[in-house]
């Protein structure tokens, strides 16, 4: 387990500044009483993109209660304040992608609301930092923070490269702590200038593809974006096929395909999120007659770009029982369902052997499963019934042909599930599967899932029921759901290591402080002769999970005689 160290005694001391907001979402609640008339859904919208940029579909969505009170939950970014208003629209497919239709509440211009969410603590660092592999010279940092206009600043040498000819460039105090970042590099080589662009489309300004991360300090590395230093050489990622034996029947053994991600030859010492997929079939490139998600290509590309987890994914074959084998227990629909079955061989069978065969975080905060139309109903079942699946991806759920289910969630406490759902508007059957899926929304948000936070629901405006929309909507997934801010920046932690500090009372030191940084857990430990003495371990803690925050540690179990020690604070990666 890699560990990072430093050292106090009593008088050392830091200086801790302001430099940027957290990227933390605050749980904001939102309310309106009105009557917009049966056949019609409330949102929340600003101009902040939580609140969708003043675009009412991508909007946060309220919830009915009695009285015509519509209210929910919303997670804002920390210390940002926003402008909003309420808006209904029309809950049918034709109508509810309408500008036309939004009622806006209150009408006109200059009649919006403005709120603050609360602020985080403050980074323990200035500003981003960047590490840069290349041959060319005189390295200069083209960027845009949090949208702003482009700055530049240069990039110096810090050590060698990986073979003759090539240095380590590095940057830092640039840009914002926590805000997105887009970026191009410039050098020279042989008296010509070069710019290294992201090796993929779609991303940054036009017409040139930029990197573009949210990450703090970061390593670029041969187009690719890394939160840990990386080896020299770093495999590309890997497609395998494998057999599924099912001991569970009538769910039947099939094939499935394991993506493994870039660099999983070479990083032993890593351990990866697993996102099951379903009808596998369709899942990587080129997929079957129909298309594909091209899961593969996407992981790829939000992976490369520091946006998204390196993760496995395991994509599941579908078989000629799929609407049955993709159904809840309860529901029937041409026969019934036997999505527990299918659960338990995903559980017992494919789960266990994915966790036997590779490097797994195996728990259910580090487990997804993402699926369409009836793919979608079978994921939310298994987040909602299996306890072991935390992270969901239910597109176009087929919610219509599970009432049983559906009513199953409304009565049920909230499960520990991370939501990205997203249905179209066009084409059957999308057109009869949205009216379906507002209520489970409603469900959900009645529950306390929060926008923003654990809950992402997008209508698609124009889209239709196949796999060219599906893979249109994973990279925003795959970045919900796969955060990259949910595991240790190990680069950020090299950086700004946690130096302990004294707290003090009325009558002196009372604690040690010391700031912490997500995805770490930290020990203290206590040596009364020298710092080459022996360490008592004397707290530890569970992994932080705010981006940065300060932790505070009472000195209540130690003895007034050993407060002149040394104290030794170590920050261990999950």
């Amino acid at each position: 387990m890699n560990k990072v160290a430093c050292l106090a005694a009593l008088a050392a001391f830091v200086t801790c500044h302001t430099f940027a907001a957290s990227p933390w979402r605050e749980t904001m609640g939102f309310s309106i009483t009105t009557n917009v008339g049966y056949g019609n859904e409330v949102f929340v919208v600003g101009n902040h993109p939580d609140l969708g940029s003043w675009n009412p579909t991508r909007a946060a969505k309220l919830y009915w209660t009695d009285g015509n009170v519509w209210t929910g939950k919303v997670g804002i970014k920390s210390g940002e304040t926003v402008d909003y208003k309420f808006v209904s629209l029309p809950n049918t497919p034709d109508d509810v992608c309408d500008p036309a239709n939004a009622n806006w509440m209150p009408p006109g211009e200059g009649t919006h609301s403005v709120t603050t969410a609360p602020a985080q603590p403050d980074a323990p660092y200035v500003g981003k930092t960047i590490y840069y592999f290349s041959s060319l010279t005189n390295i200069t940092l083209i960027y845009s923070s949090a949208g702003g206009d482009f700055a530049t600043a240069p990039m110096n040498v810090v050590g060698a490269g990986r073979q003759s000819g090539e240095f380590l460039y590095r940057v830092s105090e640039i840009g914002e702590a926590g805000e997105r970042i887009e970026f191009v590099l410039s050098g020279m080589s042989g008296g010509n200038t070069i710019y290294d662009h992201a090796p993929y489309p779609g991303y940054g300004s036009e017409p040139d593809n930029n990197y573009f991360t949210t990450l703090d300090a970061f390593y670029l590395q041969d187009g690719n974006i890394f939160n840990y230093r990386p080896p020299a050489t770093v495999s590309p990622s890997q497609i395998i096929s494998s057999n599924a034996v099912s001991t569970f029947s009538p769910s039947p053994s099939r094939t499935m395909k394991i993506y493994l991600p870039r660099g999983y030859t070479e990083n032993t010492w890593k351990r990866y999120p697993v996102i099951y997929m379903h009808d596998g079939e369709n899942t990587f490139y080129p997929g079957g007659v129909n298309g594909s998600w091209d899961a593969g290509g996407t992981a790829d590309r939000e992976i490369s770009q520091g946006r998204m987890r390196e993760s496995i994914i395991v994509a599941l074959n579908s078989t000629s029982q799929r609407t049955r084998e993709y159904l809840p227990p309860e529901d029937n629909s041409g026969g019934a369902g036997f999505g527990d079955v299918y659960g338990n061989f995903l559980k017992y069978d494919v789960k266990a052997k994915i966790d036997a065969e590779f490097r797994t975080l195996p728990d259910r905060p580090n487990t997804a499963t993402i699926g369409a139309s009836s793919g979608g109903l079978i994921v939310t079942y298994l987040g909602w019934a299996t306890n072991v699946f935390g992270l969901i991806g239910p597109f176009s759920p087929a919610y219509l042909i599970s009432p049983n289910f559906n009513q199953r969630i409304a009565n049920e406490p909230k499960q520990p599930l991370r939501i990205f759902t997203a249905t179209g508007t066009a084409g059957d059957p999308e057109v009869r599967i949205l009216p379906d899926t507002w209520p489970v929304l409603d469900s959900f948000l009645k529950k306390g899932y929060v926008s923003n936070v654990d809950l992402v629901s997008r209508i698609g405006c124009g889209q239709m029921h196949n796999e060219a929309t599906w893979a249109s909507w994973l990279p925003e997934c795959f970045r919900f759901l796969l955060n990259i801010w949910d595991e240790p920046n190990r680069v950020a932690q090299d950086e700004h290591p946690p130096v302990i500090t004294w707290a003090s009372g009325g009558d002196g030191p009372t604690a040690l402080v010391h700031r912490t940084l997500a995805g770490f857990r930290y020990e203290l430990q206590l040596a009364t002769n020298g710092i080459a003495g022996n360490w008592q371990l004397l707290q530890g803690s569970t992994p932080e999970v705010l981006p940065w925050s300060s932790r505070l540690w009472p000195l209540t179990n130690v003895p007034q005689s050993a407060r002149t020690a040394f104290f030794s604070q170590l920050g261990e990666l999950i």
